[in-house]
């Protein structure tokens, strides 16, 4: 079947004897997509299945059946199936249809006689089409006939080839058939990987397709040139998630130099009897001896102006197929660029397919109205508003008139045609490639639309982040969110999603089909808004109906389904940060008992300034629990150095020792921590000390604390840059070797770690020493890093890992997090003009003052103005 007319997705049921008649009995199934074409155009605001579709699944269920039973073996080399037994007559009953809220079609096929004639084979069957478990067609006399054929096996509307795995064996040895075999394995061919048309899953990309019918062209002539490939078509896509075996099987035409090829796709099924190749395309190949010809020039560009970087995320493709370089430009017929041959990685083969990809990153795939519409401006075609999103569909054509240019630039141009249908649905342009002046190739090429969903609705930039790198995008969901933790999900949402199969379970981290899986997404989605989107929907967990998140080790949370009916559900979740197994771990390495003035103190100011923790990978940072470890991180605002080692103690299960400059020691935070030691009876010792204008006092320290580590297992916090931000966008620029040298010493992993949310974007005149708006940050520890990952690497190289590290822990928006109106309206009105170092004590008491327990009694008002005054001095 040609790919818009494939009707079964799975075989699901074979019985080779079964039957009355004992002549096999065949079950398909299609699950239903309600982003399908036909729905679209079949009614108008009536979206039904049309009838016909449902007999040509059953049809396609009995040649699978025929195929089974050896009888495209039996007919011969050449043998094709008539689309339906032609001078035959069929009863067909129709009870019912099918709509986009179905979930799943289901076709069962009996047959009940073989009639081996000279017109071919008859089979003839009774049928029958399910519905969601409810039968709306029979069909009774439905025949198909496999015929031997004469060699030219027709036009794809007239005839369907045999897949190679039903044709005789002798097939191979006959002189108008050759085959070429092809090992396709992402761990080595990684450029595949870098094509992902929904940023997860990599296929093969429709010029590869075309470069492969070319090159068993080559191979088939002994070195004849491809002058022209048409009519390349995909029946499905070539997924290469895993190492794959291909075919192109070519089938000499009576023209000399003429061939018509279909690729092939090993499938290895549970059972070995039904794996088996399948098609996955056809072309038609033209050879010659010499090229020859020249394209007519493409129309001047009209009202161009300068083309956006596509490889924002705009288009799906990584580094290897990335060619496009800058300059190109958009106009209202088309666009124009320069692809630079030394950026593709993609292998050249015959038609350098990397370099054809690479010419439709000039299309502007998710705003064709720029070339459909009249009214269109190509000023603001980035802002376009389409509400579909093209995909390639079909290879008209591709002339070639020049070998293949390997070095240097190829120059390409595109212009819109029209549509190859009459519903609108597939835009067709031209491409004209050009090396050195001369013409290369022109290509004719049909898109078809497809709708864009939530998902793809937004920039190309959130696209990549939230499908591609599973990162958390605040106001991004599948889900249409109702309010904060409350989503709602349809099947039609999912379906602008999974018309790429595995698409969805790979972007959300599920194994579930169907309503299963949809329930599972809208909880998934709900629980990250719930916690204000601070992690990817996929790192939830969905477990038997229980939800979790070790991403969020200090989260409470609570999650509810409500089943809507026609396939659609209502999720809400509830989520609070649970302070308390931090205090209490901080409480019993004090020695101290529950609710003393240390606990209350840092439990009051992390509640206040703390939004969530972040733990990227659970099982890595498990793995070095109770190990000495060295946390790098960024530095926005001065309360992290408190907070920071606070947390950092708890979740490494050591104690924490952060590195700070001296003038801290006589400042309010030095002055708490005297405070919170004096409560302990003794020298907690969390942060230690350095003169900036003594770097011999910095070496010193840091060989004390190896000692430390060595001895009595403590961990150490450093801010790398070494001095605190003023603006989100900052990122860590600078790290001491010292610190690395430390890590390498003494076998510590280091903990990269990144303060999120506590500066605006727009660059401060003064540093903070609380959040910025006494907004609540984000603590995101990454990955420990292992010394063996380090060993080796120059300084330059290993610094920039490093950093890099801390860096990649920033979330998606570096937007402020949201203010503490009514906190700040507090402390504004208690310190009236005051600077926000002279205000940081009231922002502590306001703190406390929060707390359920009067934590007043626990210090004297002498001491708490002493402490506020700065007057506590260093013991």
């Amino acid at each position: 079947a040609e790919p818009m007319l494939l009707m079964v997705d799975r075989v699901t049921g074979r019985w080779p004897t079964g039957g009355a008649a004992g002549l096999g009995q065949w079950r398909g199934v299609k699950d239903v997509n309600p982003a399908e074409w036909y729905f679209k155009a079949h009614f108008f605001q009536d979206p039904v299945q049309p009838g016909s579709l449902g007999i040509e699944m059953l049809l396609q269920i009995l040649q699978f059946g025929m195929l089974d039973l050896g009888l495209g073996k039996e007919a011969g080399p050449a043998a094709r199936f008539e689309p339906a037994a032609l001078h035959d007559a069929m009863t067909w009953r129709y009870r019912g249809q099918i709509i986009p809220t179905n979930k799943q079609i289901t076709g069962q096929v009996e047959i009940t006689r073989i009639v081996r004639e000279d017109a071919g084979i008859l089979a003839v069957a009774e049928a029958s089409l399910w519905v969601d478990n409810k039968r709306i067609y029979t069909a009774s006399n439905l025949g198909m006939r496999i015929v031997a054929g004469s060699g030219e096996p027709g036009t794809p509307a007239q005839a369907a080839a045999i897949p190679a795995s039903a044709v005789a064996p002798e097939a191979a040895s006959v002189a108008t058939t050759t085959t070429m075999e092809v090992a396709l394995d992402p761990a080595r061919d990684a450029w595949v990987i870098d094509h992902c048309p929904t940023y997860v899953i990599p296929s093969l990309p429709m010029m590869s397709v075309m470069d492969l019918f070319a090159q068993a062209a080559v191979r088939t002539t002994g070195g004849a040139k491809v002058v022209e490939v048409t009519d390349v078509q995909m029946v499905r896509w070539v997924v290469v998630d895993a190492p794959k075996q291909l075919r192109v099987v070519l089938e000499q035409m009576p023209e000399r130099g003429q061939f018509r090829g279909r690729l092939e796709v090993w499938r290895d099924a549970p059972r070995a009897e039904l794996s088996r190749w399948e098609i996955h395309a056809h072309a038609n190949v033209v050879t010659a001896a010499v090229y020859g010809g020249t394209p007519e020039p493409p129309a001047p560009l009209d009202g161009a102006v300068p083309y956006a970087d596509p490889y924002d995320g705009t288009v799906f493709h990584g580094p290897a197929f990335a060619t496009l370089t800058d300059g190109a430009r958009i106009g209202r017929n088309g666009s124009s660029g320069t692809l630079a041959i030394d950026r593709c990685a993609v292998p050249v083969g015959e038609l350098q397919p990397g370099l054809l990809d690479g010419a439709l990153h000039v299309v502007p795939h998710t705003a064709m109205s720029v070339w459909t519409s009249a009214a269109a401006d190509p000023a603001s075609y980035a802002d376009a508003l389409d509400p579909d999103v093209g995909f390639p569909r079909h290879i008209l054509s591709a002339r070639f008139y020049a070998e293949t240019p390997v070095t240097g630039t190829v120059d390409v141009e595109a212009r819109f045609v029209g549509f190859a249908d009459t519903e609108g649905r597939m835009p067709t342009f031209d491409l004209w490639l050009s090396a050195g002046g001369r013409p290369w190739a022109r290509i004719r090429m049909a898109e078809f639309l497809l709708s864009k969903g939530p998902l793809a609705e937004v920039g190309g930039p959130e696209r990549r982040a939230f499908m591609g790198e599973r990162r958390a995008v605040p106001g991004l969901s599948l889900s249409e969110r109702l309010g904060r933790g409350v989503l709602e999900l349809d099947a039609t949402r999912m379906a602008t999603l999974d018309w790429f199969k595995g698409t969805l379970q790979a972007v959300y981290g599920s194994d579930a089909q169907g309503d299963a899986l949809m329930v599972e997404i809208a909880t998934k989605e709900a629980v990250a808004d719930a916690v204000h989107n601070a992690i990817h929907p996929c790192q939830v967990l969905v477990v038997d109906g229980q939800v979790s998140c070790p991403t969020l080790p200090l989260e409470r949370i609570t999650a509810e389904v409500e089943n809507l009916g026609s396939g659609a559900c209502r999720a809400r979740a509830t989520s609070v940060t649970d302070w308390e197994p931090v205090r209490a771990w901080w409480t019993q390495s004090a020695g101290m008992p529950d609710g003393w003035f240390g606990e209350l103190a840092l439990g009051a100011v992390l509640a206040r300034y703390v939004r969530h923790v972040v733990v990227t990978d659970p099982a890595a940072m498990a793995a070095v629990y109770g190990r000495p470890v060295l946390v790098l991180a960024n530095h926005q605002v001065q309360v992290e150095s408190l907070l920071g080692t606070t947390i950092g103690s708890w979740l490494t299960g050591t104690k924490v020792v952060t590195i700070g400059h001296a003038k801290h020691e006589t400042g309010w935070v030095g002055n708490l921590l005297r405070m919170i030691d004096a409560a302990a009876g003794k020298e907690l010792g969390h942060l230690r000390y350095f003169d900036q204008q003594q770097p011999q006092e910095f070496f010193a320290l840091v060989d004390e604390l190896k000692r430390e580590s060595a001895s009595l297992g403590i961990s150490v916090m450093v801010h790398a840059d070494g001095t605190r931000s003023v603006s989100s966008g900052q990122r860590v620029e600078r790290l001491t070797s010292t610190l690395l040298d430390m890590a390498l010493e003494m076998s510590m992993p280091i903990v990269p770690l990144y303060f999120a949310g506590g500066l605006p974007e727009e660059p401060l005149p003064h540093k903070l020493e609380v959040p910025y708006g006494h907004a609540a940050q984000d603590y995101i520890f990454g990955r420990p890093i292992l010394p063996d990952e380090l060993r080796g690497m120059p300084y330059a190289e290993l610094r920039r890992y490093v950093m890099d590290a801390i860096n990649g822990l920033a979330p998606f928006s570096d937007a402020p997090h949201p203010p503490n109106y009514d906190v700040e309206s507090r402390i504004t009105a208690a310190a009236p003009g005051a600077s926000p170092l002279e205000s940081v004590w009231f922002c502590i008491e306001d703190a406390l003052d929060a707390l359920p327990v009067d934590w007043r009694n626990l210090v004297s008002d002498g001491e708490w103005e002493m402490v506020r005054t700065g007057h506590l001095s260093p013991s």
